[in-house]
Order: structure tokens, then sequence, then C-alpha cells
């Protein structure tokens, strides 16, 4: 539901913000920079359930408004108290990203006055003071491109079976074939439930809340950039993680994939191709075969193996 307040004063670069609000006004981004609507996708997530970071506890909305000097005294805070309670109408007692949006364009007419009140918010409050999630790049050229192009048949079956694409999803797809615990020697701890979400959150763009096919292939990526220790380069950290989604089928050890298995095929086709090497080593001696494969894959050793270093 778009709200008369909210109809003055959105982003021109934004386009699911602009129909989420109503509010053509804002100025577009600079080129090195995100723009309005992707700024405060990433102050949202900052602000939002840590475990499930595309919700916003109702609470941390006034927490937000303390950081962005938007609370100046008990009439604002109750303004901004009653507009969280009208969104919500009973709801569970969390904000989606256009309610977040809808209920700062609203709570902006409240302490501005003008057609410009949201524009003026964001640009002398919002932006400059509210605290948000950092996103940086991940490199998806060169061997990482080839990589998932050799893949990309194998990963279509994965990503047919995310079901609804969202983050709950993802993290389920992520439970299942247990890459939150994909972490090699030498990382500082296994890779969080909330790290897996902080992947697909950047991986994933405001206007899209569902994940697409090439999305997919940036969040296998960021996860694996994050799983593993940063003195390993990134095309082989996805091929541990390549392996490690192989390993959460069942495949034991190096051997024959199950007939009509794309992915296990070519999981075994690449690491025989690459002598079974350990994709985690970095000098020394280069482990192989099954040695190898509970070093990539830790999280499923046998009671008593031990891991190679």
């Amino acid at each position: 539901m778009q709200t008369p307040l909210a109809s003055r004063a959105c982003a021109a670069d934004s386009s699911f913000l602009a129909e989420a609000t109503g509010t053509p006004r804002l100025p577009p981004a600079e080129d090195d920079e995100p723009s309005i609507e992707e700024a405060l996708w990433r102050i949202f997530t900052r602000y939002a359930d840590a475990r499930r970071p595309d919700r916003l506890p109702s609470r941390q909305f006034l927490a937000f408004c303390r950081d962005c000097q938007l609370l100046r005294g008990k009439e604002d805070r109750a303004a901004a108290e009653v507009l969280v309670r009208t969104r919500l109408q009973g709801r569970q007692n969390h904000l989606t990203f256009v309610d977040f949006a809808e209920i700062l364009a609203a709570f902006s007419q409240s302490i501005r006055k003008g057609e410009d009140a949201f524009r003026d918010v964001l640009l002398e409050h919002v932006l400059p003071l509210a605290k948000r999630r950092t996103v940086g790049p991940v490199d998806m050229t060169g061997d990482v491109a080839n990589l998932l192009k050799r893949f990309r048949r194998p990963l279509d079956g994965a990503f047919a079976r995310l079901g609804e694409k969202d983050l709950p999803a993802f993290l389920d797809f992520c439970r299942i074939k247990r890459l939150h615990e994909a972490t090699g020697p030498g990382a500082a701890s296994p890779l969080s439930i909330r790290a897996a979400g902080e992947c697909y959150l950047a991986a994933t763009r405001p206007g899209y809340r569902r994940m697409t096919r090439s999305m997919f292939d940036e969040a296998l990526a960021r996860l694996a950039d994050a799983a593993y220790p940063s003195n390993i380069t990134l095309p082989d950290k996805l091929r541990a993680l390549l392996v490690q989604l192989w390993r959460s089928d069942g495949a034991p050890q190096p051997g024959s994939p199950r007939k009509g298995d794309d992915l296990a095929r070519a999981v075994v086709d690449m690491w025989r191709g690459d002598d079974y090497r350990d994709y985690l080593a970095v000098g020394g001696a280069v482990a192989s075969g099954v040695p190898a494969l509970e070093r990539l894959s830790p999280a499923r050793q046998s009671p008593g193996v031990r891991r190679v270093h």
C-alpha cells in the first residue's frame, strides 16, 4: 500500500523504491557510489535481525532514528511509534524493506514540511549518519567466470531446488549443503548462517527480493571467499566449495558419480583433471585423494580422522 505522504520524494535512479513509496525526487547516485535504493538497503539490513537480515525488528526503527538524529523529543518518538504500529497492524513485530521505506517517507513529513521532506531527511540525516553494511567487491571474471560457465548446467539444478529463491530458501540451501560449515584450516571460525545471509544480501539487489541465476553464482563465489583463508585464490576457494557441494550429497571419496548426477560428474571431472589436488594447500606437499577431501570438507570428517595441515 502506498501512502499519500510518500508520493512526492523518492529515487529517480531506483525503480523499486519509487514504486514502493511513489516518490520520484531523489538525486541519482554518482558513478562510483551505490544508488539511493542500494544505500537504504544496506542501512536497513545493518539494523535488521542478525539471523534474518531481511527483517527489521520494530524497535530497531527507533534505534535507526536516534542514530540519524531524527528524534528531537518525545513528540517525534511518539510519531515514529504510531507509524510503525499502524504499518504492522497486528502482523509479526518486524518490518520489511518496503515497510521501512514507507514509514521513513511518512515520518519525514512529520519533521519537515514541503514536497522535498523525504529527500532532505535522506540527504541531511540518513545517508550521512546511519550505520550500514559494507559490501566489498568480488572478482567474477577470469578463472572464476570460466569455472562458473563450466558448472552452469550442474548448478542450474541446485538453483532450481531453491524454491522461492529468497533469503530463507538460500539459508536452507546452505544448511542442507552444509555450506555454512565449509571452512578450511586457517580460517578464523566456521562460516556462520549470518555470514551466509550476508553473502546473499551482497549478491542480490534491492529491486530483486528473489535471487536470479546470475545472483546465485555471485552468492556462491562470495560464500567461497568468506569460507576459506584469505591466502587462497578465489578460483581455488570456489573449487573447494564445489567439492563441498558434492560431498554434502553423500560422496565419501573420489569415484564414479551416480547416474544422472550432473554436479557430481562435473566435480569429479574437475578434480580428476587437477590430480585430486588440495585446493586449500599453499606451498609444501600437495595432498590428494581422500586426505585432500577431508581437508576440503572438514565439516563432514568421520570421527577419528585427523585434519590434514
